[in-house]
């Protein structure tokens, strides 16, 4: 390679020597060609020294790059060493990746089932309690050690073939002032089926509250089912719904006392719930039905008043301590024959304890009943046209026996005796008798006092206290927002209302109404301040309705 570099270099200058030698002159050929060739040496020798040079630099360029070249493959050995050290400590990390995973997996079983055992032992229902029933037929009976929890319900059948309400017309209206629903007292409103399969037996929550406890504390009642059951775990056929906390106060109380007392729940609350009670119809076949014939057949208040006069006769016959154990003995052999007789004729009345039921954190079902003192009862009540006939047949009685005309006609006799005796005293003291007899006739005639005693009526809560509600009222309240009861004068013992309607009006229009359950007794209207009616009707379990209008006017 050399060489050839050298010869090419030698072939250039000859070339180059031969063009300049052309233009000279042929004596100076040979001084010329001396020259060239002494040139040509010059040259070759100093570019054998540069080749020198070169050769020399490129051998030790050679040697740095098999150095290099030594290196390069010194550090791709390394490299291969590092990608396995990598593949390894990515192997180890995997694993270790693996590892932590299992243990985190582990660890959240563990703690999975440590919270699930911390939830089951927090709803392990230990404990619960009913403190208080309040239903539509007996209201509450809660006296200090005397609480017979009573969870009782009407129904009825329906004898009007009504079927919806609040109902506009008059056949089945028995109201004594001949008031009834006109479309415009229910406008925007629709109104609702109250009959199921020719019954009546009422709205949602028709049995009315129970109030109850449940232990421990931390138990979350809306995962718990909750029911009444008897000692066979038979079903009593009460639904029970809208389970929640309750700031229910209970007291002593005897009665239908309304919603009941509502106090403030305090920070460590008795962990009191309520539960809205409900009976459906098709409910009823599990229920023990009474009417009033079936009370009186059973209750013959004059047997029983003779079974105890002959057990105190027998008790008078021997020393007072032999009477006293008789006596007892007597009482026990009476209520053990009444006993026999309810159950003879299938009316015995199994008694129901609250069942809790839940599913576990193990996905077993668990559940819980405590006691079995809880009665219940479906009741056919009478009805508005039951007294309302009542009085009818009673002044038809009445007016068959003695007629007003009969009576001014025995006053006639009577006045001619007392003026026969010529006695001004008796005669006057006679006539004042008979008038005030003739009108206590009249009053009687023309009055509905049966009917009276069980028609709807309001009641309101004012300034001075609770005032019942008449037409033509003046109503003197700075509140627009007053409380009215909806009741009876016999507190709707003798006749329920199955529902209820309320409807404010001003100007001949609906500005406020309601629809109610006819256990709902207390209820909160906004009336506009002056001239308004409010428009009251219900219907009972038998499908007859009373309406009542109430003008009144109120003032601050």
């Amino acid at each position: 390679m050399k060489k050839k570099i050298i010869n090419g270099i030698l072939m250039t200058a000859m070339l180059f020597a031969g063009t300049t030698s052309f233009v000279s002159c042929k004596d100076n050929v040979d001084d010329i060609a001396s020259q060239i060739y002494k040139d040509i040496d010059k040259v070759k020798a100093e570019l054998e020294t540069k080749i020198a040079g070169l050769d020399t630099r490129l051998t030790s360029l050679e040697g740095k790059v098999s150095a290099l070249e030594g290196k390069v493959a010194s550090l791709e050995g390394e490299v291969a060493q590092i990608k396995n050290d990598l593949a390894a400590i990515d192997t180890r990390v995997s694993n270790a990746e693996k590892a932590i995973k299992d243990l985190e997996a582990r660890a959240d079983a563990v703690e999975a089932a440590v919270k699930a055992l911390e939830e089951q032992m927090n709803n392990l229902i230990t404990d619960v309690n009913v403190e208080e029933t309040l239903d539509a037929v007996l209201g509450t009976i809660n006296l200090p050690g005397f609480n017979p929890g009573t969870l009782a319900s009407y129904y009825g059948i329906n004898h009007t073939g009504i079927d919806l309400f609040p109902y506009v017309g008059e056949d089945c209206n028995v109201d004594i002032d001949a008031h009834s629903l006109t479309k415009d007292d229910i406008k925007g409103v629709t109104p609702v089926s109250i009959v199921d399969d020719g019954l009546i037996s009422g709205f949602e929550g028709n049995v009315g509250k129970v109030y109850f406890t449940v232990n421990p504390n931390t138990v979350d009642a809306s995962k718990v089912n909750f029911s009444f059951v008897n000692s066979l775990g038979q079903d009593a056929g009460l639904t029970l719904s809208d389970v929640q906390e309750s700031n229910h106060l209970i007291t002593w109380a005897l009665g239908k006392h309304g919603n009941g007392i509502v106090a403030t729940r305090g920070e460590n609350g008795a962990n009191l719930y309520e539960a809205t009670v409900t009976r459906y119809v098709q409910d009823l076949v599990k229920a023990k039905t009474w009417n009033l014939v079936d009370i009186q057949n059973f209750l013959n208040l004059q047997d029983l008043k003779d079974d105890a006069k002959a057990a105190i006769e027998k008790a008078k016959e021997g020393s007072k301590k032999a009477g006293a154990k008789s006596l007892v003995k007597e009482a026990l052999q009476i209520i053990q024959n009444y006993y026999n007789k309810i159950d003879a004729e299938g009316k015995n009345i199994p008694l129901y304890g609250l069942k809790a039921s839940w599913t576990g954190a193990d996905g077993v079902e668990k559940s819980f009943v405590k006691g079995f003192d809880i009665t219940s009862v479906a009741i056919e009540p009478l009805s508005y046209n039951t007294f309302w006939t009542l009085d009818k047949s009673g002044k038809a009685a009445a007016k068959n026996l003695l007629g007003v005309d009969d009576f001014d006609a025995i006053k006639g006799i009577v006045y001619t005796i007392a003026k026969a005796t010529d006695s001004k005293k008796t005669m006057d003291r006679v006539k004042n008798y008979l008038d005030k007899e003739s009108d206590k006739l009249a009053t009687f005639r023309e009055g509905h006092e049966f009917f009276d005693a069980v028609a709807p009526i309001i009641l309101f809560i004012g300034t001075d206290g609770v005032n019942r509600l008449v037409p033509e009222m003046t109503l003197k309240s700075a509140e627009s927002e007053i409380t009215f009861i909806l009741t009876s004068p016999t507190e709707e013992y003798l006749v329920p209302a199955a529902f209820k309607y309320v409807a404010v009006k001003q100007g001949g229009k609906v500005v406020e109404s309601h629809l109610e359950a006819g256990n709902n007794k207390i209820i909160k209207l906004t009336l506009p301040m002056g001239a308004s009616e409010i428009v009251y009707s219900t219907v009972d379990y038998a499908g007859y309705t009373v309406t009542k209008r109430y003008p009144i006017t109120r003032v601050e």
